[in-house]
């Protein structure tokens, strides 16, 4: 059997191993990189909007916008317990959950969001929450 070269065992235990699995992993790359290399935020820029806040990447967008100075920060959440981390856990600003809110599921809130976007605003898509469930996304894809 061939050792498969994208496996690798961490040496270095500085840190608690379920950081690996977390900031330092592929929840904490994804957040970086969408934050910071995608929408490249600059001084001044305040507004933040997350949905699917409550997640590993968007936990990690919300924590990462705070330290960039941003004061607006809006998260959405499925739940209350969630919106409650949201706000007074992670220092989110605003935080609603989207399952009381019925005009603002799934593409729809993107579609709330777009009007409301200021000049130059960026949108960094990771994966669209609505399409979770989908037996076949990759079909999606493709047939849109």
């Amino acid at each position: 059997m061939q050792q498969n070269e994208s496996l690798f065992k961490i040496h270095n235990t500085d840190v608690p191993l379920s950081y690996c699995t977390g900031i330092l992993g592929m929840p904490g790359l994804t957040a970086y990189v969408g934050f910071y290399e995608v929408c490249s935020p600059k001084k001044g820029e305040t507004t933040v909007y997350i949905s699917a806040a409550s997640g590993a990447v968007g936990q990690l967008v919300g924590q990462f916008a705070k330290l960039m100075g941003c004061y607006v920060i809006i998260g959405s959440a499925g739940s209350k317990e969630k919106v409650d981390l949201l706000k007074n856990k992670f220092g989110f600003d605003e935080a609603f959950n989207y399952k009381e809110e019925p005009n603002f599921v799934g593409g729809k809130m993107l579609d709330a969001v777009l009007p409301n976007m200021k000049f130059r605003g960026r949108i960094a898509v990771c994966r669209m929450i609505s399409q979770y469930n989908l037996e076949n996304q990759l079909n999606m894809v493709y047939h849109q």
